[in-house]
């Protein structure tokens, strides 16, 4: 079961790139982990989807079934996908082996240890998104392709003027919806108890670029 927790963690920051409102969830004890991540996306973006998509209303935007089995293909057994409300998405995976989720570059979700003390690190780049790309279909990578995210195309590009662009193209609806998208990101030991959560716009992943990252680190 290679890399299950580096793959389920781009995965989820990939279609999180498409949500208004994003959470994760990784609890861990170092040797083993749970992540969970539940997206949803907005109503202006979901009819853009479906118009680019064909895909009527009152049909989810995500395939379970196909998305279980695309990640299946990469080696994560242990995973369960569920829609919500025909536009948002529940993943979950629990992982044995910690260890085995650390093979390739890349690396989303890591463990190292400094002084004595484990940390995990949970990290968001440009080559971490584009890592996750290609595991998606081609239909998946066109409704990415819609948000023309610097962290995708590698353009930088202010906060102001990605927004500027985004209206201009699909109008100031999905731009607002944009400029309102959280994520929150909770991290626990379940050794120690100790909780990392931290709340911030979903631009400050969209707008990455060049060697720029997020992590988010928790004490084990």
């Amino acid at each position: 079961m290679k890399h299950h927790l580096f793959i389920l963690g781009i995965f989820a920051a990939t279609t999180m790139l498409l949500s208004c409102s994003v959470d994760i969830t990784i609890s861990s004890d170092g040797e083993s982990a749970t992540v969970l991540s539940r997206s949803i996306i907005g109503s202006a973006m979901e009819k853009t989807i479906r118009a680019v998509g064909e895909i009527p209303a009152g049909v989810p935007l995500f395939d379970t079934v196909e998305l279980s089995s695309q990640l299946k293909k990469q080696g994560i057994t242990h995973i369960s996908a569920q829609v919500q409300d025909l536009t948002g998405l529940s993943l979950k995976a629990s992982i044995a082996d910690i260890s085995k989720g650390l093979i390739g570059i890349p690396e989303c979700i890591t463990v190292r240890t400094q002084n004595g003390t484990k940390y995990l690190d949970f990290t968001f780049s440009p080559d971490i998104v584009a890592h996750a790309t290609y595991l998606l279909s081609e239909t998946e990578r066109a409704y990415l392709d819609l948000l023309m995210a610097p962290v995708l195309t590698g353009e930088s590009l202010s906060s102001q003027d990605y927004l500027e662009l985004v209206a201009s193209v699909y109008g100031q609806v999905i731009a607002d919806e944009l400029a309102n998208s959280r994520l929150q990101i909770t991290m626990t030991s379940q050794k120690t108890g100790k909780k990392v959560q931290q709340s911030l716009s979903l631009l400050d992943v969209l707008l990455l670029t060049g060697d720029k990252q997020l992590r988010f680190t928790l004490p084990l």
